[in-house]
């Protein structure tokens, strides 16, 4: 009777040990930064560019180091912020940033060519801009959501190495409801895509320099 119960209680543990639960699908969800686009149109402009139209340097942007996460960040209050385990960028914030700005300043009328750093030792450039983000992220404030961007800007006459337009952009705060990420994204983009828009406006203004920097 003994072995018969210690077999049974055996049996039971082996069971139980082998009853495990299957592993569910990864809720991790990645998303990307878009300019606005058409889905399904050319990413380059087909319309022809001026040919002694201005030749740009886009620098590699500056990020904040709390920023570099995968991780989405959510900001609570003033000083808090929260990374998203389960929202996450498929490409470095800065990346997406950058190719999202690239394509806005394409569209630039007075624009003949767009240089991304390392710049080509053989191509001069008329300017460089030179954008450094401090917000780029979702924050929560009493129970209500926004989307929220701004970054200082610089263009800089490469022939003088001198700053020729500084200025702080801030994209008007986009309602957001706190928990849609895919929302999120869309409107980070929507004001990556102004902060572009804010850019061309100033290149549009800027002269053609002479070959001699003038």
């Amino acid at each position: 009777m003994k072995r018969f119960l210690l077999l049974a209680a055996s049996l039971a543990l082996f069971a139980g040990c082998n009853v495990l639960p299957k592993p569910g699908p990864d809720p991790t969800r990645y998303f990307v930064l878009t300019d606005s686009t058409p889905a399904g149109a050319p990413a380059e402009p087909s319309a022809e560019r001026p040919v002694n139209g201005l030749v740009i340097g886009l620098r590699t942007l500056d990020v904040p180091g709390y920023l570099k996460s995968r991780s989405i960040v959510v900001r609570d209050g003033a000083n808090e912020v929260t990374y998203q385990d389960y929202a996450r960028w498929a490409e470095p914030l800065e990346v997406g940033l950058g190719r999202t700005l690239r394509l806005c300043l394409q569209d630039a009328g007075n624009v003949t060519r767009i240089y991304r750093e390392p710049f080509p030792f053989d191509m001069d450039r008329d300017y460089d801009v030179a954008v450094r983000i401090v917000r780029c992220e979702g924050a929560v404030a009493n129970g209500k959501g926004v989307a929220r961007l701004s970054a200082s800007i610089e263009i800089l006459r490469v022939a003088e190495n001198r700053v020729v337009v500084r200025k702080f952009f801030r994209a008007p705060e986009a309602a957001w409801d706190g928990k849609n990420f895919g929302t999120l994204a869309r409107l980070l983009s929507d004001e990556t895509v102004a902060l572009g828009d804010a850019i061309n406006a100033e290149l549009a203004q800027l002269p053609k320099p002479t070959r001699d920097g003038k």
